[in-house]
């Protein structure tokens, strides 16, 4: 020990002495006594943690294998050289990869064993065009991903960002790590959301209901009830959720909240109203809550087997909920009383099949009832006999075909709005309608 190849070739690591000193550091920690002669000799021999077992010839041989680079031992015979590295072309090398002269862990690939051996010399220039040739491909719609990776995490690498999910073997993933910042999917999302700002919640109907919706759908699963909701401005790519486990909050990307934003580049509608980027718009969008909630549910679980078993079975009872969620409450003056109407997604052929449709729960709350507008889903079914809500507030049960129903006799000093939600266990909330006095107006 103690020759080196390195002579005259500056662009390659080593030539001070680093990795013998390093090998005499470990031979002590492994318990061997160990002896330098001017760091061009190492003696290894029994030390005293353990006497009774000196090192055999084979087990020091075996060593040796981590490098090619110990003439008369490892030193190859045929090699090719570039300024990249070497090709080692000896028959002992095949399938190795070494990195200065190291042995990488995990040299093959899938079970595939490379033809050659390959000791790569990275200089900073190649390192700069590795990098380049990765922020190349980025540009290019691909996701580098090592082989290791679960299946899962490879889902995530295509629904949070588009990318065309691109495997490397576990060496070349480890020797990329070492010489650039090539990230994994997790530290990509949480580098993108890093220096995000939180955004305020927009006034607009399609905003406030898609959120209240989104946060009803979390709140209906025992494992995501007590997450927090936080939409953000900034610069993300295309990453438009991340979920961070340590303070419990799924940050979302503004754009979910632009209505113009989410159908830019397809529209769920060949028509909608004038208004209905506004303050008093109808809710035709079901489909983006369900979407935001696809991604969030993979943002949150990421590689737990429960992903894909969740979100099959949880999806179907969503579409259903946010299909008969009602929008457009609103409340009018009507003899004797106050009028509710609202309006739902539901197909008009399909509430005609059994000639009455669901049913729906309709509550009407004084004014200073403000915790009831906090609720975002209804807890189980009511019979159509209450006539009360459980804060005390009037309430009836009415049927989907009709979509509307009169409250009389209400006190004409006080300010009303109304909350509706179809009448079965967990169904969500619509957005509550604006308050209105029950009385002389103006």
């Amino acid at each position: 020990m103690g020759l080196t190849s390195k002579d005259k070739q500056d662009h390659l690591a080593g030539s001070h002495g680093e990795g013998l000193k390093v090998a005499a550091l470990v031979m002590r920690r492994e318990g061997y006594k160990s002896q330098s002669d001017r760091d061009v000799t190492v003696v290894i021999g029994a030390g005293h943690a353990n006497p009774s077992q000196p090192v055999s010839s084979e087990t020091f041989f075996g060593w040796l294998q981590v490098t090619p680079d110990i003439r008369g031992l490892t030193y190859p015979h045929s090699t090719i050289d570039t300024p990249n590295g070497d090709l080692l072309l000896d028959p002992q090398f095949q399938g190795k990869i070494f990195l200065h002269g190291l042995l990488l862990p995990m040299s093959t690939s899938g079970g595939k064993v490379f033809k050659f051996g390959y000791n790569f010399a990275l200089e900073p220039s190649t390192k700069a065009r590795i990098w380049k040739h990765i922020l190349q491909a980025s540009q290019q719609g691909l996701f580098f991903y090592s082989e290791t990776s679960s299946a899962q995490s490879i889902g995530m690498i295509r629904e949070s960002t588009g990318k065309k999910p691109t495997r490397l073997p576990e060496s070349f993933w480890r020797l990329l790590r070492s010489v650039s910042p090539i990230r994994t999917i997790d530290e990509e999302q949480r580098k993108c959301f890093r220096d995000t700002k939180i955004g305020a919640l927009p006034r607009s109907v399609f905003a406030r209901t898609t959120d209240r919706a989104l946060r009803a759908c979390l709140a209906l699963m025992q494992a995501t009830k007590d997450i927090r909701v936080l939409y953000v401005n900034g610069s993300t790519g295309k990453l438009d959720v991340f979920y961070d486990a340590m303070s419990s909050t799924l940050k979302i990307h503004h754009r979910w909240l632009d209505f113009d934003n989410v159908h830019q580049e397809t529209s769920c509608r060949t028509l909608f109203p004038n208004n209905i980027g506004g303050n008093s718009a109808p809710y035709f969008c079901g489909h983006v809550v369900e979407e935001l909630l696809a991604l969030s549910i993979c943002s949150i679980f990421k590689a737990s087997p429960l992903l894909r078993a969740t979100e099959m079975r949880y999806m179907r009872q969503i579409r259903r909920l946010i299909r008969f969620l009602p929008h457009s409450i609103t409340i009018s003056s009507h003899p004797g009383g106050l009028q509710v109407t609202w309006e739902d997604n539901e197909a008009e052929s399909f509430r005609k099949l059994d000639g009455f449709g669901a049913d729906y729960v309709v509550v009407l709350h004084a004014e200073q009832c403000t915790s009831a507008r906090a609720a975002v889903f209804q807890s189980d079914t009511i019979s159509t006999e209450t006539a009360f809500a459980p804060c005390g507030c009037r309430q009836q049960v009415v049927c989907q075909t009709h979509r509307w129903c009169v409250f009389a006799n209400m006190n004409i000093s006080t300010r009303y709005y109304a909350m509706i939600c179809l009448n079965e266990r967990s169904a969500i909330y619509g957005l509550p309608s604006e308050s209105i006095l029950h009385g002389p107006q103006g």
